[in-house]
């Protein structure tokens, strides 16, 4: 087990929530060169879901160190921890078509709960989580 671990949102959570509004902006770029005007509001209006998505994203980390880690996420407030004060971790929410967890809680053995947005991190930052805080029991 490495000494520390850094994760960041998944490329697939990118591809997900940007990339569709990344492909309507080619599309209508592509469309009004065709036409031989660019609409460039058009595009622009495409483009900026996929920004908004894109610094969101990029918000999010989990730091697994040796004894502790540290979660952060765009609007929440980042939170650390050491994980043999972990007593609990579950995943309350997989999702129903690839089984990937999307949600899930550590409870802290001092009775609060920590939610995790597990559904923009790479399904290996779950299982390294799980491997640390099984090692700290």
């Amino acid at each position: 087990m490495s000494a520390q671990q850094l994760f960041r949102a998944a490329p697939s959570a990118y591809a997900v929530l940007c990339g569709p509004w990344l492909a309507l902006a080619l599309l209508w770029g592509y469309a009004s060169l065709k036409r031989g005007e660019v609409q460039l509001t058009a595009v622009l209006i495409c483009l900026l879901p996929a920004l908004l998505f894109a610094f969101w994203l990029r918000g999010f980390a989990l730091e697994l160190h040796t004894d502790s880690f540290l979660y952060r996420s765009r609007f929440g407030k980042m939170r650390a921890g050491l994980y043999r004060d972990i007593a609990g971790l579950k995943v309350s929410t997989a999702s129903p078509v690839t089984g990937n967890p999307l949600r899930g809680n550590l409870r802290l053995s001092s009775g609060a709960t920590l939610s995790i947005n597990w559904k923009v991190f790479p399904r290996k930052a779950l299982i390294a989580l799980s491997e640390r805080v099984r090692a700290a029991v």
